[in-house]
């Protein structure tokens, strides 16, 4: 059980209640999230960033679980296995994530790996990966990059901290894909 309540659980408004209802998927995520109307706002507007940014998906994703990895978050690393391997990520790869010198990774996603590795444990990302990556990807996606990075260690640290648990479908199915709307 979470350390704090979910919002679902804390005396919620009908408001809450009814979002909750119409979303195609609720994560316990979501549900922490939710006790703070401002930061389920600022939640919404960039996740919406990370999925229709210029970032590559598979990129976003090895930068995601190299994150989740050095932030120690089940949770995250759980979702993001199987979002990640639904965008190209290979097991060869996972099993490699603390590893960016890996040989199943191509020099960009190498960097990734190690920016990603290095600004979840120091906060600053080293100048040579930086620079690599501005060369690669270009500022504004290497923007992208570092605020996915930043976002989902922040996350880490509102999941461990609080304690959320995984929900019961975690690392079984693409919540990216079965959040999206059909219609």
């Amino acid at each position: 059980m979470a350390l704090i309540p979910y919002a679902d659980q804390n005396n919620p408004s009908q408001a809450l209640l009814d979002a909750l209802k119409r979303a195609p998927i609720t994560l316990n995520v979501t549900r922490m999230i939710a006790n703070s109307h401002k930061a389920q706002k600022a939640l919404a507007g960039f996740g919406d960033m990370i999925m229709r940014g210029e970032l590559d998906p598979k990129l976003r994703e090895l930068a995601i679980l190299r994150t989740a990895k050095a932030c120690g978050s089940n949770y995250e690393w759980l979702h993001h296995v199987v979002v990640g391997k639904g965008v190209g990520v290979t097991q060869e790869q996972i099993d490699n994530i603390e590893n960016p010198g890996a040989k199943c990774f191509d020099e960009t996603e190498s960097l990734i790996v190690r920016l990603a590795g290095e600004m979840a444990k120091n906060v600053k990302g080293s100048r040579e990966a930086v620079l690599a990556l501005n060369h690669k990807l270009g500022p504004s996606v290497l923007v992208e990059l570092i605020m996915v990075c930043g976002f989902y260690g922040g996350l880490a640290r509102l999941l461990e901290t609080t304690e959320v648990e995984p929900d019961d479908f975690a690392g079984k199915i693409d919540v990216f894909k079965a959040s999206q709307r059909t219609g």
